[in-house]
């Protein structure tokens, strides 16, 4: 996508005697890049208009320079807001110190890049909205995503395509293999990481997303009524649909190794730490809820063969659910016996009743990570593309990911400042 942009947006125009033309690199029919005249529809939004020659010669006589810039995921996207808003501010100031005229940056984000955008943006982080021209968001967990939950309970996924999709395979295997194949593994890091803790579900995702069933079907529970931290994130270990196992969170005991040899204070690391990164990270997506570039765009899978966790659900596979009682009063057997890390627990009953239950498997169309309707489709936006064929990761692979980038560029920069465009063309 770097490499796309870079090339597409710096060959708008071009020479033709004494006048300037739109570059076939836009006309060009047999070209999937080429989007004049192309209709949105095509590529994910109905109620749009396709771009015009004339959208193209009004901001072609520009240089479009492409940066890159990575962050510590780890970190919280607040703190990261606020140092990636000063290096995007020196990065203006140094282009218009050497005789150009920037009088900004439009911001293309991917994933969790899409939450850091918007702390970029907020007043008590980055505080930069006014040196921003435009957002177009990838995939952007805007609300958070359940996976996050389930992935501290039950490891990450590979790769969902079959196997002939060799390349998503391999990302995906190795995604799984670092970030951990079990709740354990990943609680490991994600306990300890702000970042990671900021793609669990917040307010606005909506409540009774975490449910449990019996083998028919039918709700015995779901949580959380009102608030997830409270009922979910910061439980006891002994409530069993709890987010955290506190014995997951320190495997490398650096609480008492002494600080020469990696050791880490109680503030550092252990539950009390995880709660309070947690309350944290809960308190910043409802700092930037409402925060959004008014002109933004953005686009998201919803394929049925890429699906997500929009609600979470244990169901009861072994054992009778009604001798056992209100699912409030269940408790995990010791250990591995009652969580296997890997989406499957063993809990008994008021009356002594054993259930196993299970983690059931992703259900609603998405690109695999975050759910539409409780998530992707909350961004404000100009214009939703609403896309299949890509899983999360592999998103800007996509030609109509590309596509719906490269539109909601033109349009952000065609919707600046009328005047500066006059001057400049």
């Amino acid at each position: 996508i770097l490499q796309l942009m870079e090339r597409q947006l710096n060959d708008m125009l071009r020479r033709e005697g004494k006048k300037y033309v739109v570059s076939p690199a836009w006309l060009d029919k047999s070209n999937p890049e080429a989007l004049i005249g192309r209709p949105p529809s095509s590529f994910g939004v109905h109620d749009a208009q396709p771009l015009s020659e004339d959208d193209i010669r009004k901001i072609g006589n520009c240089w479009y320079p492409v940066h890159a810039f990575g962050y510590n995921w780890l970190r919280s996207n607040g703190e990261e807001g606020r140092q990636l808003a000063k290096k995007i501010e020196l990065l203006i100031d140094t282009y218009n110190h050497n005789g150009f005229d920037c009088p900004g940056v439009i911001v293309v984000t991917h994933s969790m890049g899409g939450i850091l955008a918007r702390a970029m943006m907020h007043a008590d982080y980055g505080a930069i909205r006014h040196r921003i021209l435009g957002v177009v968001h990838g995939v952007m967990p805007t609300t958070g995503a359940a996976a996050a939950y389930k992935r501290m309970r039950a490891g990450f996924e590979g790769s969902n395509k079959p196997w002939w999709h060799l390349k998503s395979q391999l990302v995906g295997g190795i995604t799984q293999s670092v970030l951990g194949d079990n709740g354990e593994e990943v609680t490991a890091v994600l306990a300890n990481a702000q970042g990671g803790l900021e793609l669990l579900p917040a307010a606005a995702y909506g409540t009774q997303w975490l449910q449990v069933q019996d083998d028919n079907g039918k709700f015995l529970a779901k949580w959380p009524s009102s608030d997830a931290v409270s009922e979910i994130y910061t439980l006891d270990r002994d409530k069993w649909w709890r987010l955290i196992n506190p014995d997951w969170i320190d495997p490398a005991g650096q609480l008492n190794l002494p600080k020469a040899k990696g050791g880490k204070s109680k503030a550092q690391i252990g539950l009390k730490a995880t709660m309070t990164r947690i309350e944290d990270a809960m308190r910043f997506a409802d700092a930037i809820r409402d925060t959004f570039h008014p002109r933004t765009y953005a686009h998201y899978g919803s394929d049925p063969g890429q699906p997500a966790w929009n609600d979470l659900v244990w169901r009861v596979v072994d054992g009778d659910p009604v001798i056992a009682g209100d699912p409030l009063t269940w408790t995990l057997l010791p250990g591995n016996q009652g969580d296997n890390g890997e989406g499957s627990l063993r809990v008994k009953g008021d009356r002594g009743e054993v259930l196993r239950l299970k983690l059931q498997l992703p259900m609603t169309p998405s690109d695999g990570t975050v759910p539409v309707e409780r998530s992707a489709a909350k961004v404000r936006a100009k214009a939703k593309f609403v896309q299949a064929g890509y899983d999360h990761q592999g998103s800007y692979s996509d030609a109509n990911a590309s596509a719906a980038t490269l539109y909601g560029i033109v349009r952000i920069a065609a919707d600046f400042d009328s005047q500066w465009w006059s001057e400049k063309n």
